[in-house]
């Protein structure tokens, strides 16, 4: 590594690790879907204690493991189209070009 290269190695780590307030805003930010991912987690995993429970053959528990793996499946598709959106709005926020920005939104 060159001199030219270390120095900004080096200036691009002090930009990174002193920003503080965006590390706290993205954990502001990220912290509502942590949140949510917690929750639909305990959800999948409530409902497979619960009918293991009921019944002992293991049938209900493969249905519902199934169905659980469908949920996950719309879930993982809805979060995906949601940061897809998210970035285009982030970039035409960024240009103030708010008509480009409706199409997406809607």
């Amino acid at each position: 590594m060159t001199q030219a290269d270390a120095r900004k190695h080096r200036k691009l780590c002090d930009i990174v690790i002193k920003d503080r307030e965006f590390y706290k805003t993205i954990l502001k930010l990220s912290l509502p879907t942590a949140f949510q991912t917690l929750m639909s987690l305990l959800v999948v995993m409530t409902d497979n204690v619960m009918v293991s429970r009921v019944e002992t053959e293991g049938l209900a528990l493969a249905a519902v493991s199934q169905s659980n793996s469908i949920t996950n499946f719309v879930n993982a598709s809805l979060t995906r189209l949601a940061g897809g959106s998210i970035v285009l709005i982030s970039q035409y926020g960024g240009k103030k070009n708010l008509a480009r920005i409706r199409p997406i939104a809607r």
